[in-house]
C-alpha cells in the first residue's frame, strides 16, 4: 500500500510540473532559447508543525551515539529514531492537493538546520553502521523499511539485505 503511495506522490509530482515548448527568438540565432520552469511551477510538499521535541531528541542522540558507534553510548538514539519511525505527520502535495502521511522523521527534515543530508538520512546511515542487536532489529523492522524512498532506498536496500543475510 505504501508504495503504490509513493508511485502515485512521484506520478503526481512529475505532471504537476509545467512543460513549456522551447521559445525560439526571432532574430537569426543558431540555437532556440529554452525557457526553464521556475520554482514556482514544481509541486512542493507542505506538512503540519512536528513535534519538535520528538526531533530534538533524535537531533541530540544522533550526534552522541554518531561520535562513538558503541551500544552504550548509541542506545538512545536507538530509543529515539525507534519512537519517531511509527509517528506520523499529515502533509500535501501543493499541487494535488491531495494529503497523505509522512514519518515525523521527514518533519524533522525540514526543521534540520545543520545542513546536507538531512537528519532522515543521516539516521538510516548510521543505522547501518551500527552493529549490535537493538540497532540491527531496527534496520530490520518494517518501521524502518517504511521509510525508505528514493535515493535513500538505493543506499540502504543492499545493507538491509547484507544484514538479513547475516542474521
Amino acid at each position: 500500500m505504501k508504495k503504490y503511495l509513493i508511485l502515485i506522490f512521484c506520478g503526481t509530482l512529475l505532471s504537476c510540473i509545467k512543460k513549456e515548448e522551447p521559445k525560439i527568438s526571432n532574430s537569426f540565432e543558431s540555437s532556440p532559447k529554452v525557457v526553464e520552469p521556475t520554482s514556482s511551477d514544481i509541486c512542493k510538499e507542505t506538512c503540519e508543525a512536528v513535534d519538535i521535541k520528538i526531533c530534538n531528541s533524535l537531533f541530540q542522540e544522533y550526534d552522541k551515539c554518531k561520535e562513538t558507534k558503541k551500544e552504550s553510548t548509541c542506545k538512545e538514539f536507538i530509543s529515539a529514531f525507534s519512537i519517531a519511525l511509527p509517528k506520523t505527520v499529515k502533509c500535501t502535495n501543493t499541487c494535488s492537493k491531495v494529503p497523505f502521511e509522512r514519518s515525523i522523521t521527514y518533519g524533522c527534515d525540514e526543521v534540520d538546520k545543520s545542513g546536507y543530508p538531512k537528519i532522515t538520512e543521516r539516521s538510516a546511515h548510521l543505522l547501518t553502521e551500527l552493529k549490535f542487536k537493538a540497532a540491527i532489529d531496527l534496520l530490520l523492522s518494517d518501521e524502518f523499511y517504511s521509510i525508505l524512498d528514493g535515493a535513500l532506498s538505493e543506499d540502504i536496500y543492499p545493507l538491509i539485505e547484507k544484514a538479513r543475510n547475516k542474521k
